[in-house]
């Protein structure tokens, strides 16, 4: 008998070895495979628990954390879970060898379950974990009076018309420089936003007569919140390309182009994206029209004498209308030509000025042209400081300038008199620019999303205080009188530019030179500018080398930038060394290299004058020791120097002058105290003690025990410092004093930054195991300067003010705006005690979360007594805007009653508060009391509510008139509220006064004892007009949504979302059956899922029009009737109303694009439909609607001719896809579905064929039959001819399909072609024995991919001829085959013989089987066998045998089962 049964394993050794020994290998593995799985779960935690870490510290900054991230998170934690269930099971029962099944069981789901945790692991590695989303364009006019010219508003309408215009896609704008281009198309930007014409607007500023596409690139990227890397402009256009592409429709601005300008180098998919249009702004008409291609053009002319001198009066004041003045003025504004740039600019010089100045200016306005009105107004400028900084700007170019290269260039031009220090000389920069600024010499930097922004120490965090603009015109002027003596300032920006000028004598004598030449490749040797003090090089090209020469005729440069990626002397290791001449440049004061690589830069040694020197986002490694000679260096700039691992001990220490020391995402290797003074030593932080002028300090320090008392930081004005043993994120641009500090105990904390407290703004404590309050242990003085503190994970804090510790001289946290608690589980309330008067008086946002004994934000000790004294001191945050609290169980109780009291009592007053979030307060009962004043809330704007379980209603009906601002309300989880709107209280009398409630959006989700959204009809005494969305989900005890009175007045309702609701109707009315026709004119998009017990929309008859529907979805509608039923013009009905869910008349639902309809009862379609209904339907899904016999009537062939993507699944009684029969003339066929290129159709029992009409499938991409039973073949010969367009192809689990492509009686075989079909899926066809039957050749010259899975009986695959030159692997069930020039009947052929001989050799096991008796229960009993562990893994015996042999058994009898 053993020697049958091995003779039998022999047979089918190569298709079962395997599976067997992995089988044993679960037993024989057991320990193992358990323990590796502890193992994992651990690994697997601590990868969650960093992760999770970043994903806290991102949702902390405000970004959106990516979706891959959080669907990880949650998968890890789901897999954790499940396998320490598993571990902690096999730990309680100590699973013994005699109980096999169950140590198999667990071995191979520990197995299982530690490849799930490695796969994961692989999955962990994520670029980043969130993304900051772009701000929605704020458009910044350039000139503020904007708002005066009157005469562009037409213009301005006739271009938003235009835009509208679906034949017009690019469209220009034109005009002089000065004229207001800029201006107005800041206008269509912010016009075309707020009117939501387009997904997205983008713009690039000041394109200029040299456009430099990466600078356009990346403010177009910026708007999109693309992050560009070291791509090149190609790759870079086309991420541009692809990211606008996404967007259904797109506006791009590009201002102030010269000359032809490529867009498809930039990126913008102007003609292949039918959603994109461009707005241009040129001087030149013919750019536009010629070189361009515009459609439409407008011509910004010059102000009429009238606006010309409004504008001029609304910016000189009033004073222009004096008797003296009045002529004069008149006059002026004639020489200024209706030109606004120059109106205002003169108006703003002029203001104030004497009867004498206004006359001079007159005369030298009527000697000169327009443009030299700004050289006037350039000559009024009160000192050479100003003037200086002027010509400066106006070298630096178009576009932002920085106030941080300001200030470096300006100190080393020694452009500032009479100041030393940096804070002094910034203080002087901020004055200088806000003198041009109010001559309209300089702007306002435009407002737009800056990526990679340098820390803010110098200029605050805003970016509007960090950067200025100069209007381009003002730039020419600037220039024109930089190019005269004694200036001679020379700005080139081609390379041709630069040979020209090395031949002119005058480039000798100039003093300044910028070159901005985009398409320079190559520098001179040397430069001969023996006068030159200033020298800017800004080139795109990495590769553009500078000589070693090539200073050597410059020594009297005082300031040198090398703005963009340099290759300096390339080395054999591709890194760079700075120019040796460098070294002779004793005079420079100012050096800065940005984004190069630089191995070695001892050279600056010798630069003994050196005053800033700026390495930002260099790839550097360490600092050289010359460095130690520039003993009076101001400024040390090393952002970004992430490869900077080495700065020699002493180094900084020598800096004795230093006054800035930035070295932000840069070094953070500190030197332990006491070591050596070794080469490989670096500086320690005791160092910074020696730097007796240093202000300004920004740091990151890894270790916490490197801190020591003996650090001094008492003298820095502005800082960012950040003490984490691991990297973190830090916002470097929020505040000017910024402290983090992570692990560090309280005595360390206060020697090193006791100082610090009383100046920091931004201040942030996490893992502080000792302190237990927060004011008074930390400072005494009540945080004067503090704007935003975080503190989390630190379980012994208790109270942030504790009163009862002493009263400070001042208030508690004066001007704090951002108080942000976490993770303080012994924290009682914020504040314990009474507090000061203006205590937190200007706070905006309070954010508490995981704080488990929270009860009140502030708790009065037993001995306090209830005086209300406290909640008076609550009425003092009257700045608040903000107010969140998450995961707490807190309280209302304020005081030490038991009486439960409204969470803000009648006492506690804010008028400023814009977002207020309540989560998880389980003891609110309710959020308001009923007798605040009016003010209290005048300006919130959001509400959000989630977890409050015992809140009853939201907003009582004394109160609701104070809503004056409120547009966003989100409930969520509340399961007591049974009213939102509570009017129990209202009538006429009350509320007659009420203004309309400005509700935008109102979510309501889980809210489980909801009756009503309104408890009453308002009776149009309370109007809710604004409501723009409504969405309710799962809220079973709600009968209906609208009174008729509240459904009435939604005017602008868009968007309505009802799901999983007991709701009966939509809009209920208790007056009868009134015929509405007007209801939610602006409705777009429709959904209405799970509502088992919806009758219909509305108890009357209601006839939807809604022309702007654009979206609508059904799902699960068990009431029998018809979906769309048409009306005549007499509103004749031919069946009861109550049985149909639309009316609709004629040219009904004309906008409506996507239907979608599931587990109804209803038909779809009754009546003929005339008109244009539904001419732009384009997705038509209908799932498991088991009362349709035809899914398209023939009526609605012809009106669906926008139809591109059909979808019919589970529905058990179709019969037919289209109705076919009445089709009779081809005129009438021509026009069927023309646009239809996906087909799903999935599960219908009833289907047996396919309609016959080729205009159906000859546009079809892609072609999915599931699961249809009684469909013999898929289409006949003479449709698969027309299947040209088909790309893809599946038919799955149709039982019944013997062959794909049907032979149609009394035709020969002919040729067929599927030109562009890639990929070819037969899966689970049991009845299928060949693609096609008939002798016809078949070609697939695109065919990539071939899948042939579970079909049995499937021999070859066709009759004929089929050719595949491209397949190149073909998977037969679990076989790969190779297609190397096989044709593919022979590979499908030769598996098919493999398997019938595999089906022999099963049944002839069985036959053994049924010999040796009934295997069905063996080795159940294994539980029960008494082998010792030692004996178990001996060698392969007869019990293993048998158990080989029953797995075969088993693999057989499923077989058999499956074929059956």
């Amino acid at each position: 008998m053993a020697d049958i049964v091995i003779s039998v394993v022999a047979k089918v050794a190569e298709y079962l070895v395997a599976p067997i020994g992995r089988q044993l290998g679960y037993l024989y593995n057991y320990r193992s495979n358990l323990d590796k799985l502890e193992e994992q779960v651990e690994k697997l935690g601590d990868a969650r628990r960093r992760l999770q870490r970043d994903v806290d510290e991102a949702d902390r900054q405000g970004d959106e954390i990516e979706p891959d991230v959080n669907k990880w998170l949650t998968s890890a934690e789901g897999i954790i879970q499940k396998a320490k269930k598993l571990i902690e099971d096999e730990k309680a029962a100590n699973t013994s060898w005699f109980n096999l099944k169950l140590r198999h069981q667990r071995s191979r789901q520990a197995e299982m379950q530690s490849g799930d945790i490695g796969k994961i692991q692989e999955e962990s590695k994520f670029d980043g974990v969130s993304y900051r989303l772009p701000p929605r364009g704020i458009w910044s006019p350039r000139l503020r009076d904007c708002k005066a010219l009157e005469s562009r508003a037409s213009i301005l309408n006739e271009i938003m018309e235009a835009l509208r215009n679906d034949d017009i896609r690019m469209i220009g704008v034109w005009g002089m420089g000065g004229v207001g281009k800029t201006t107005l198309a800041n206008q269509v930007a912010k016009k075309a936003e707020e009117d939501n014409l387009f997904d997205k607007v983008v713009m690039a500023l000041s394109i200029s007569q040299i456009p430099n596409v990466t600078k356009i690139q990346e403010e177009i990227a910026g708007i999109l919140g693309l992050k560009f890397g070291q791509e090149g402009e190609l790759i870079r256009a086309d991420l541009l390309c692809k990211s606008l592409n996404k967007k259904k429709t797109v506006l791009v601005i590009l201002d102030d182009i010269w000359e032809e300008l490529s867009l498809e180098k930039i990126g913008i998919p102007y003609g292949v994206h039918k959603g994109c249009k461009v707005l241009l702004t040129s001087r030149e008409h013919c750019v536009l029209s010629r070189e361009m291609g515009t459609q439409k053009n407008f011509h910004v002319q010059h102000l009429c004498g009238e606006e010309a001198w409004s504008l001029f009066k609304k910016t000189a004041g009033d004073s222009v209308e004096k008797l003296e003045l009045r002529p004069i003025a008149i006059e002026i504004v004639k020489e200024c030509e209706g030109l606004p740039v120059a109106i205002v600019t003169i108006a703003k010089a002029l203001k104030g000025e004497t009867v004498a100045v206004w006359k001079n200016a007159l005369e030298e306005l009527k000697s000169k042209n327009v443009y030299s009105c700004l050289e006037l107004s350039y000559n009024h400028l009160k000192g050479d400081e100003v003037k200086r900084l002027f010509l400066l700007c106006g070298m630096l170019g178009y576009g932002d300038i920085s106030m941080d290269q300001l200030l470096k260039y300006g100190m080393g031009l020694d452009l500032f008199e009479h100041v030393s220090s940096l804070e002094q000389i910034r203080n002087k920069l901020v004055t200088l620019v806000k003198i041009l600024k109010d001559s309209s010499l300089l702007l306002d930097a435009e407002d737009r999303y800056r990526l990679g922004v340098a820390p803010a120490v110098f200029f605050g965090h805003n970016d509007e205080d960090k950067y200025v603009r100069m209007h381009d015109v003002v730039g020419d002027v600037a220039r024109a009188i930089a190019a005269k003596d004694p200036h001679r300032f020379v700005v080139i920006e081609e390379a041709l530019g630069l040979e020209e000028w090395q031949r002119k004598e005058e480039f000798r004598n100039c003093s300044r030179i910028s070159l901005k030449c985009k398409d320079l490749h190559k520098l001179p040797e040397r430069l001969v500018c023996p006068k030159l003090e200033f020298f800017l090089l800004n080139s795109d090209d990495p590769f553009l080398s500078v000589p070693n020469t090539f200073f050597d005729e410059m020594g009297l440069l005082k300031v040198l930038d090398f703005s963009q990626k340099m290759g300096f002397t390339p080395l054999p290791s591709s890194l760079g060394l700075l120019p040796s001449s460098l070294g002779f440049l004793s005079n420079l004061r100012t050096l800065c290299v940005r984004a190069s690589t630089l191995q070695d830069i001892a050279v600056i040694g010798g630069l003994k004058k050196l005053q800033v020197l700026c390495f930002a986002s260099c790839k550097i490694e360490r600092l050289p020791k010359e460095m130690m000679q520039l003993t009076d260096l101001r400024v040390l700039d090393l952002w970004d120097c992430s490869h900077l691992k080495v700065i020699p001990q002493n180094v900084i220490s020598s800096l004795s002058r230093l006054e800035h020391l930035c070295l932000a995402k840069s070094f953070s290797e500190w030197g332990a105290e006491g070591f050596g003074s070794g080469e490989s030593n670096n500086a320690c932080l005791s160092e910074l003690n020696n730097l007796s002028y240093l202000k300004t300090l920004c740091i990151e320090i890894r270790d916490p025990n490197l801190l020591s008392k003996d650090l001094v930081f008492e003298k820095l004005t502005r800082y960012v410092i950040s003490v984490s043993p691991a990297e973190q994120y830090v916002d470097y641009n929020r505040y000017a004093r910024m402290l983090k500090v992570h692990g560090v105990n309280k005595p360390c904390l206060m020697d090193c930054f006791s100082k610090l407290f009383k100046t920091v703004e931004d201040l942030i404590l996490s893992r502080l195991e000792d302190a237990k309050h927060v004011l008074y242990e930390l400072d005494t003085q009540g945080f004067l300067q503090l704007k935003h503190l975080r503190i989390f994970a630190c379980p012994g804090i208790q109270y942030i003010v504790d009163s009862t510790k002493g009263v400070p001289l001042h208030s508690a946290f004066p001007i704090l705006e951002d108080l942000d608690i976490g993770g303080l589980n012994d924290m009682d309330a914020v504040c314990y005690g009474p507090i000061p008067e203006g205590s937190f008086g200007k706070l905006r946002d309070l954010t508490v979360r995981n704080c488990e004994r929270l009860k009140s934000f502030i708790s009065l000790p037993m001995e306090q007594g209830r005086d209300g004294s406290v909640l008076l001191e609550m009425g003092s945050l009257d700045s608040t805007r903000d107010f969140s609290s998450t995961g707490a169980s807190a309280t209302q109780e304020l005081c030490t009653s038991d009486v439960p009291t409204p969470f803000f009592n009648e006492q506690v007053t804010l008028p400023s508060l814009e977002d207020l979030a309540m989560d998880n307060l389980d003891n609110v009962i309710a959020i308001w009391h009923s007798q605040l004043s009016l003010e209290s809330w005048c300006k919130l704007k959001s509400l959000d509510l989630t977890r409050c379980s015992k809140l009853l209603n939201v907003f009582p009906s004394n109160i609701l008139k104070g809503f004056q601002s409120l547009e966003d309300v989100k409930i969520y989880g509340c399961d007591s509220i049974e009213e939102i709107f509570y009017l129990g209280g209202v009538n006429s009398k009350e509320i007659h006064d009420i203004a309309t409630i400005p509700l935008r959006i109102l979510r309501l989700k889980r809210l489980n004892s909801l009756k009503s959204i309104w408890n009453k009809d308002p009776q149009g005494l309370v109007s809710f007009q604004n409501l723009q969305s409504l969405e309710v989900v799962k809220c079973p005890c709600l009968k209906y949504i609208f009174p008729i009175t509240v459904a009435k007045g939604l005017v602008q309702l868009k968007f309505l979302e009802i799901k999983y609701c007991g709701v009966e109707e939509i809009v209920a009315n208790e007056n009868g059956d009134e015929v509405m026709s007007s209801l939610f004119p602006e409705l777009t998009s429709l959904t209405l899922k799970g509502l088992d017990k919806l009758k219909g929309f509305y108890r009357g008859t209601h006839i939807a029009r809604w022309p702007h529907l654009k979206n609508l979805i059904m799902w699960e509608r068990d009431q029998v009737g018809t979906l769309f039923q048409e009306i005549d013009s007499d509103g004749y009905i031919d069946s009861p109303i109550q049985q149909s869910f639309f009316l609709l008349e004629k040219d009904a639902f004309l906008n409506l694009e996507l239907l979608i309809l599931k587990g109804s009862k209803m038909k779809i379609w009754q009546g003929q439909f005339s008109g244009e209904s539904f001419c732009k339907l384009g997705v038509l899904k209908i799932k498991m609607c088991h009362n349709i016999l035809v899914v398209i009537p023939c009526s609605m062939l012809p009106k669906l001719h926008n139809l591109k993507e059909l979808c019919v699944s589970k529905c058990n009684s179709v019969k037919e896809v289209f109705q076919m029969k009445e089709l009779v003339n081809q005129e009438y066929q021509v026009e069927t579905l023309p646009r239809l290129t996906k087909m799903f159709l999935e599960y219908l029992p009833l289907l047996t064929y396919l309609p016959g009409l080729v205009q159906i499938f000859e546009n079809l991409h892609s072609l999915t039959v599931r699961g249809c039973g009684n469909l013999i073949y898929l289409v006949t010969s003479s449709i698969a001819k027309t299947l040209v367009q088909l790309k893809e192809l599946a038919i799955q689990q149709c039982r019944s399909v013997k062959e794909i492509v049907g032979h149609e009686g009394g035709e020969e075989p002919y040729d067929i072609v599927f030109s562009k079909l890639q990929r070819l899926r037969l899966v689970n066809l049991r009845s299928l024995k060949c693609f096609c039957s008939t002798r016809s050749i078949f070609t697939f010259p695109s065919l990539e991919q071939l899948e042939v899975i579970r079909c049995p009986r499937m021999e070859f695959f066709c009759e004929g001829v089929s050719s595949t030159p491209r397949v190149k692997k073909v998977q037969i069930d679990y076989h790969v085959k190779e297609h190397l020039g096989c044709d593919l009947n022979t590979i499908i052929h030769n598996i098919f013989l493999q398997k019938v001989m595999f089906e022999k050799h099963l049944e002839a096991l069985g036959a053994t089987i049924q010999l040796h008796g009934d295997w069905e229960d063996f080795g159940e009993s294994g539980d029960d066998d008494n082998d010792d562990d030692d004996d178990y893994d001996e060698d392969f015996d007869n019990k293993d045998v048998m158990r080989m042999i029953r797995m075969m058994d088993r693999e057989m009898r499923m077989r058999d089962r499956w074929r059956e």
